[in-house]
């Protein structure tokens, strides 16, 4: 199947003054042949951050190297990935927040002056070793870039904040990429697939790949309402892409008097709190849904009306 991953940054659609400012910092380190200075993505997850790292990395013909810093526990993982950095490379840190504090001591000389500063245990003495890096790019990604102490995030020098994209972006997206998998869709579908997939690219992606599967088992030549309504009910899916456990959040919600503490919901849900914090109320914020309040959560009047209708 095709892929749907632009090859170049002329090709991303969407985030229009980072995609800007990403081109003239590249042209620039291009024509003053040095590195990109070390960056900083930020923004929720499936709105393009590793899609960026790749294409600026391959502006520079490199390969992006990936680590995900959640397997990252101990500093000497880092030695061992920065002992072997070669001139050139483009390393991409994804969810950088996940590092310990020790881990971010070992950054701080790295990302400022490409030093790499660690200590050698021999039985009972101990060896200072600095060693000097070749230049490359770091970049970190990152969910959660509050949760990233002030120091690291000082040390990049270019950082963007990926916002969550209009349905006018997404409309291009859908309809690019169905051209891409020779899927043709009716017009009246582009907004149900976007809000289908929470309004994150990743996911709107992931269900063009789905309609192309059930277009070649049913030998549909067109994906109409109809049709991608029974995308929908097999998926226990609405218009707006919600699932079992928004609805019972939202339930939840409207049956109380009071605004619901995300303990309580979370007790009540019988999940996580940072599944809801990161996966059910991130969408429904952006639907506006509900609204946070001092107390706790509440519904809006569009979700009241919202979970009613969906009642009766």
């Amino acid at each position: 199947m095709a892929s749907l991953t632009p090859v170049s940054l002329d090709e991303f659609v969407g985030q229009d003054a980072i995609v800007e400012n990403l081109k003239i910092y590249i042209e620039s380190a291009k024509i003053q042949q040095t590195m990109m200075d070390h960056i900083l993505l930020s923004g929720g997850s499936g709105l393009g951050k590793t899609t960026l790292a790749t294409l600026v990395a391959s502006s520079f013909g490199a390969t992006l190297r990936i680590v995900n810093c959640a397997t990252i526990n101990q500093p000497y993982q880092l030695v061992g990935i920065f002992s072997n950095v070669n001139a050139g490379d483009y390393l991409l840190f994804d969810e950088i927040h996940c590092l310990s504090h020790r881990c971010y001591e070992l950054l701080y000389p790295i990302l400022q002056d490409y030093r790499l500063d660690f200590v050698v245990n021999y039985a009972s003495s101990h060896k200072a070793v600095n060693l000097d890096l070749p230049p490359f790019t770091l970049i970190g990604a990152t969910t959660k870039p509050e949760a990233i102490a002030v120091p690291l995030r000082n040390r990049f020098a270019i950082q963007f904040h990926l916002k969550p994209y209009d349905l006018n972006e997404l409309s291009r997206i859908i309809q690019h990429n169905s051209v891409l998998l020779d899927l043709t869709l009716s017009d009246d579908i582009i907004e149900p697939i976007a809000y289908s997939g929470r309004l994150v690219p990743r996911n709107i992606n992931g269900i063009l790949r789905r309609l192309k599967d059930y277009q070649v088992v049913y030998n549909q030549s067109v994906i109409d309402m109809n049709f991608f309504k029974i995308y929908l009910r097999n998926n226990q899916l609405n218009t707006y892409g919600l699932n079992a456990s928004d609805i019972h959040y939202l339930n939840t919600l409207n049956s109380s008097n009071h605004p619901v503490g995300i303990a309580t919901l979370a007790l009540v849900l019988g999940l996580d709190e940072n599944y809801i914090l990161s996966m059910i109320e991130p969408y429904l914020l952006q639907l506006n849904m509900i609204v946070y309040t001092r107390s706790g959560r509440v519904l809006t009047d569009k979700g009241k009306t919202y979970i009613e209708s969906c009642s009766s």
